[in-house]
């Protein structure tokens, strides 16, 4: 059996679009059955996000969704990972 999807939902403290993402990210790994994170953008160097937060990634750090969230987009996002993978 393979294991859950790992996704990353990326943050900052002063994110007012974050709140709602980790929102969304609860609702659909519940449907969706991935598993998810939340890290500090600001903490990562090697991954440049400007002022581009929420953004969620995959473990491998592909880039599968950033603000504005928009679930249905995440959600294809997430099929189109799967299928790649």
């Amino acid at each position: 059996m393979a294991s859950p999807l790992q996704l990353i939902l990326w943050t900052r403290a002063d994110c007012a679009a974050c709140g709602p993402a980790r929102e969304t990210m609860a609702s659909l790994s519940a449907a969706l059955r991935f598993e998810w994170s939340e890290r500090d953008a600001s903490e990562a160097p090697e991954m440049i996000f400007g002022d581009i937060v929420p953004v969620v990634t995959a473990e491998d750090g592909e880039v599968l969704a950033h603000a504005p969230l928009v679930a249905r987009e995440l959600v294809d996002a997430i099929i189109q990972h799967t299928a790649a993978s």
